[in-house]
Formats: structure tokens, C-alpha cells, sequence
């Protein structure tokens, strides 16, 4: 495993040419405010040079992530509503519980295996919750 970090949007170039220069078997992509704003430019690298890529949500599936697995964004918003509204009802948001979420979902776009050469088994196909053309 290579990490390459990237904290602020000048650190892109720099994961970029790590991308190009380090043999990946597949890139990995943490979700946040940099990465997110960034997620076109590292998708388009790794494409670029035939790297698999796999992302936390379904949405960057559409983006042009290979693969996702993570919570239904859904259940996230409900599970923040719910605490919002117990916070602005009067609740100290440092009383509330940590909450884990509990339907993740595994998305896998075809398209771009296709396009990167890569099969995707059929047994992970069949146990995808979606696949996406």
C-alpha cells in the first residue's frame, strides 16, 4: 500500500504524478471536502493510466469511480435530520450517541471496468447491489 496524501487542492499535482509515476494496483479515494472538489481530476488520472478506482459513494460511481462501497447517503441524512432535531427541540449535541450506519451498498460501473480493461467476476457482479452501464 502507497499512500499518497493530499490535505489542500495544491497537493493534487503532486498526487497526480504519484498516480502516473507509482505502478498502483488500484487507487483508493477517502471522501472529503478536498478530495470531493478534486474527485474528476484523480478519476481522470487513473483512467489515463488504466488504474482501478474505488470510492465511498454511489454518487462518484456516476462520477467515474469503478466501484463504491459505503453508506446509503440516504440513511445519512436521516440520521443527521434526526440529530439536528433533537439538538434545535434543546438536546446538547454533546449528549447525543455516536451513531454507525447501518445499510452500506456496493456499486459497480461497468462502463469504466470495461474501458480499463478490467473483468469483473461474476460472483461480485451477483452481489453487487447495483451495476451501473
Amino acid at each position: 500500500m502507497t499512500p499518497i496524501e493530499v490535505r489542500r487542492h495544491k497537493d493534487l499535482e503532486a498526487a497526480r504524478i504519484g498516480l502516473s509515476t507509482k505502478k498502483l494496483g488500484a487507487v483508493l479515494v477517502f471522501t472529503d471536502e478536498v478530495t470531493d472538489t478534486m474527485l474528476d481530476a484523480v478519476l481522470a488520472q487513473a483512467h489515463k493510466d488504466h488504474v482501478p478506482t474505488m470510492c465511498e459513494f454511489a454518487y462518484q460511481v456516476r462520477r467515474g469511480c469503478l466501484a463504491s462501497y459505503g453508506p446509503q447517503l440516504s440513511e445519512f441524512v436521516e440520521r443527521n435530520v434526526e440529530q439536528i432535531v433533537k439538538i434545535l427541540k434543546g438536546a446538547k449535541a454533546a449528549d447525543l450517541p455516536v451513531e454507525q450506519m447501518t445499510r452500506y451498498e456496493l456499486i459497480i460501473n461497468q462502463k469504466v471496468a470495461r474501458a480499463a480493461g478490467i473483468a469483473v467476476p461474476q460472483n461480485l457482479l451477483v452481489r453487487a447491489d447495483r451495476v451501473s452501464e
